[in-house]
């Protein structure tokens, strides 16, 4: 076989796999997580069933190939330009939108399902790394304050994870410039009332 050959075949797998991945995060979202099995995925892709099994060895194999650009998505979101409270967050949520079954799967069916419950809790845990930053304390502040700043943490993450999946399913009623010019304002009120609140400033 030529090395060309060889490329095209690398290349329809590669194209193969990302369209069959799309297609099942689909259904995921349509049906749930439990209710799709990849005979289902086989059929609807027009697929063998032993074709399917040479791009996914496993369900699990297609489970990540569908969850795990979600999570390296936060390699790429704080690369963008500072703007103001939530500009992260906002830049996240355009990056989601490009996938958004997949990440709407994270953002609600993994949450309650014991056994995607990792993929949730990972994208959450990216989430309150970031946000942790903004609740780093003051030097002199009150003892025990790395606790209640890693409280305030969790807790301001709550609103980012309904957040950006509020915005993903596009029932906020705002359009994407109401939607930054509100975010920004709750973050900076959050944020304010947070650090006085949990002590987190110099006596």
């Amino acid at each position: 076989m030529s090395v060309a050959k060889t490329r095209r075949n690398a290349v329809d797998q590669d194209e193969r796999r990302a369209r069959v991945a799309v297609l099942a995060a689909r259904m995921f979202r349509e049906r749930g997580l439990q209710n799709v099995s990849m005979n289902d995925i086989a059929k609807a892709a027009d697929l063998a069933k032993p074709v399917l099994y040479r791009a996914f060895e496993s369900r699990e194999a297609l489970e990540t190939a569908i969850f795990e650009p979600i999570i390296k998505l936060f390699d790429r979101a704080p690369t963008a330009p500072y703007t103001g409270a939530g500009s992260q967050t906002f830049l996240l949520f355009k990056l989601l939108q490009k996938q958004q079954d997949a990440a709407l799967l994270i953002l609600r069916d993994c949450r309650t399902s014991p056994q995607h419950a990792h993929w949730f809790e990972t994208f959450s845990d990216n989430i309150t790394e970031r946000v942790r930053l903004a609740f780093k304390p003051e030097p002199k502040s009150p003892r025990g304050a790395q606790k209640r700043a890693d409280t305030a943490a969790k807790w301001m993450t709550s609103l980012y994870l309904e957040t950006l999946a509020g915005w993903l399913e596009d029932t906020d009623g705002l359009n994407d410039d109401q939607r930054q010019a509100w975010f920004r304002d709750v973050v900076d009120a959050w944020w304010t009332a947070a650090r006085r609140e949990y002590r987190l400033e110099a006596k």
